[in-house]
């Protein structure tokens, strides 16, 4: 098995391909019959490469957003934080910096707070195998 990786735009489509003789070589073929568990991922992915093939670029809307990818590092800084064990005060100021911590951080409505445990939860939610959401 190889592996086939495109690159566009900062975007990356990364495929498995099995090779065998074949009496015609250029036709791709993938099974029908697959664990219901990758068959959307699968799918989506059949999608975006036929999308590249007709149009010659990855086009965006198959990719997550620049907004999640944000939320994501900061999930895992947060998360990276509390297993080094530092206080929730230490990994707000890590995440949004010292200025907005001082402003923010004893808000009777603590939202600065609540953001930081969210986040945290989140990143072990996603150790645990909540990634795999992710891969689908």
């Amino acid at each position: 098995m190889s592996h086939v990786l495109i690159c566009d735009g900062g975007r990356r489509l990364q495929l498995s391909v099995r090779t065998c003789a074949a009496p015609e070589p250029e036709n791709l073929l993938t099974e029908a019959i697959v664990r219901p568990t990758e068959g959307a991922c699968r799918w989506r992915a059949l999608i975006c490469f036929n999308d590249y093939l007709y149009s010659g670029h990855l086009s965006r809307r198959h990719f997550r957003s620049e907004r999640t990818a944000g939320r994501l590092l900061r999930v895992t800084q947060a998360l990276d934080g509390a297993l080094c064990e530092a206080s929730h005060r230490e990994i707000a100021i890590a995440l949004f910096g010292r200025i907005r911590v001082s402003n923010d951080w004893n808000d009777p409505g603590e939202y600065l707070r609540d953001g930081v445990r969210r986040a945290i939860r989140r990143g072990r939610l996603l150790m645990n195998g909540g990634y795999r959401h992710f891969l689908r």
